[in-house]
């Protein structure tokens, strides 16, 4: 019985829940992007500049500027479009420590909140053939507790797989979108990526998206797609 209650919930969430997409491509370029999409509110999640602890602040649709095919705008922050330093930024946001010291513990990373948690997240990332490192994609529930990672390397065709990706239960977690301005020898390309994180249920609250470190793994994100839960009940 407790069984066929819980199925007929999650079926009555399905029936109200849409993909949405927040697309950099839509705004004006230097527009506030922070609360523009209901279901999402978007923020840099940082400790630069501060004491203690760590600050939120405002994303905004900015220019292109990479040469990249992800359209007239990326999702950024003031200064830039890249965000780094994941592994600090997930420290901090699960209560493990705010490192201030040194300046390789600064971190500027993609916060992604849900009014209503939801079970699906795609980020499209853009990288250049130089550009070396890794992104992780970290999920969390409503308690911040870690969910799920999903990792991607920039410069090679390799789809992005969950986090470690040395374990063996390691898995795709989404696919190359495209590959083009290679060199003559076929070696050296920039790709288009797709990282997408899917749960049995919907109770991923958080998400942060940024490079592993705080000096590497750039990359420039234009899209993220969530499943916009209502609220309210059928």
């Amino acid at each position: 019985m407790r069984y066929s209650i819980v199925m007929v919930l999650m079926a009555a969430g399905a029936a109200n829940a849409g993909v949405v997409t927040v697309d950099a491509a839509s705004f004006a370029t230097g527009a506030n992007i922070s609360s523009s999409t209901p279901g999402i509110t978007l923020r840099e999640f940082t400790n630069t500049g501060v004491s203690t602890g760590a600050v939120y602040n405002p994303v905004y649709a900015v220019a292109n500027i990479t040469g990249l095919n992800a359209g007239i705008n990326l999702i950024g922050r003031s200064t830039d479009y890249n965000f780094s330093n994941s592994d600090d930024a997930d420290d901090c946001f699960t209560g493990v420590s705010c490192h201030h010291a040194p300046t390789d513990h600064q971190f500027h990373a993609l916060m992604m909140r849900f009014a209503v948690p939801t079970n699906l997240i795609e980020v499209r990332v853009h990288f250049t053939d130089t550009w070396l490192d890794g992104m992780k994609l970290n999920l969390y529930n409503a308690q911040r507790e870690l969910l799920a990672s999903c990792w991607a390397n920039g410069t090679n065709p390799t789809p992005p797989r969950t986090f470690p990706t040395w374990v063996p239960t390691s898995v795709p977690c989404g696919y190359v979108a495209a590959e083009y301005d290679c060199n003559s020898s076929g070696t050296s390309c920039n790709y288009e990526k797709v990282m997408r994180l899917t749960r049995a249920i919907p109770d991923v609250a958080y998400a942060i998206w940024a490079g592993e470190t705080w000096d590497s793994g750039i990359g420039a994100v234009n899209k993220i797609t969530f499943r916009r839960f209502s609220d309210c009940a059928p």
